[in-house]
């Protein structure tokens, strides 16, 4: 049996479509925090991500950071 590692750090760094679409869909789940990009002062949160083919699409709630 192989040993589950629990992500503790939410923020994106896939570099293609594919990668970008597994870390977003496998941290949207109820009561988990979503997946993130900090972009200047703003976090941009992501959640029901679909990958299309030359595309992904996906819901976006964007917050000021403090």
């Amino acid at each position: 049996m192989g040993i589950f590692k629990r992500i503790t750090d939410n923020t994106i760094s896939a570099d293609n479509l594919k990668g970008l679409f597994d870390e977003i869909r496998m941290r949207d789940e109820d009561g988990q925090p979503l997946s993130y990009i900090d972009y200047n002062n703003f976090r941009l949160e992501f959640r029901r991500a679909s990958l299309r083919r030359d595309y992904l699409e996906a819901d976006v709630r964007i917050y000021v950071r403090k």
